[in-house]
């Protein structure tokens, strides 16, 4: 279910602000999951809390244009949500994988719980989810299988043997590519103060995950 609120939440903010600010919210999941990481041990370390304020101050500066706006409040407050729900989308992963459930079974779950999620909301909000062209099918097809299967299918299988926070790391990449993507296919610009505040969130989190990749190891 978190899994499909995530996808629902992100992909509504996306009609609001630009995808480059959208993604760099949203991938602030593994800052999140590695900040919960610190409480469970009782303590933040000097490196964490600098990673953790540069990362909030590079989203206030990133997201700062967006909030003159009611949709870009609401497209902003969407990333941030659809972030959270991907937080404790990989925490309960890491949980299941680590007692034991097999990938497969966990995927098919995951997976299965998420697309009716998506479809209950559809439903509800008399939503057309069919693809209309061709083209359409292709993007579909390669969602399925290039972020999903080659995606989080591969998360998935190494939550078993890593930390949440450092398996979600991976998705620091998406906020560049995304961005190039965007500017590409889309033709969107992206104003200087909201690309710093991007570079400064990323450096931020990756401040954070590494300083509590390095503190989780056994002594």
């Amino acid at each position: 279910v978190l899994l499909g609120l995530h996808f629902l939440t992100w992909m509504e903010s996306l009609f609001l602000i630009p995808v480059a600010l959208s993604t760099t919210v949203v991938v602030t999941y593994p800052l999140i999951n590695a900040f919960f990481e610190g409480i469970t041990r009782k303590s933040l370390r000097g490196t964490e809390i600098l990673g953790l304020a540069l990362a909030f101050v590079g989203v206030l500066i990133a997201t700062r244009p967006q909030l003159g706006s009611e949709a870009g409040v609401q497209g902003v407050f969407l990333a941030f949500i659809g972030s959270l729900c991907a937080a404790g989308y990989f925490y309960l992963g890491r949980t299941s994988r680590k007692a034991g459930m097999p990938l497969t079974d966990y995927a098919i779950i995951a997976y299965t719980s998420a697309s009716l999620t998506l479809l209950a909301y559809a439903l509800i909000t008399n939503s057309n989810i069919l693809p209309t062209t061709t083209a359409s099918w292709a993007y579909v097809f390669l969602l399925a299988a290039i972020p999903m299967l080659g995606g989080h299918t591969v998360m998935n299988y190494l939550l078993k043997r890593m930390k949440s926070y450092v398996v979600t790391s991976i998705a620091l990449g998406e906020p560049p590519g995304a961005t190039l993507l965007a500017n590409l296919i889309l033709g969107q610009q992206v104003q200087a103060e909201t690309l710093g505040g991007m570079a400064l969130a990323l450096v931020g989190i990756l401040i954070t995950v590494r300083e509590s990749m390095r503190n989780s190891k056994p002594k």
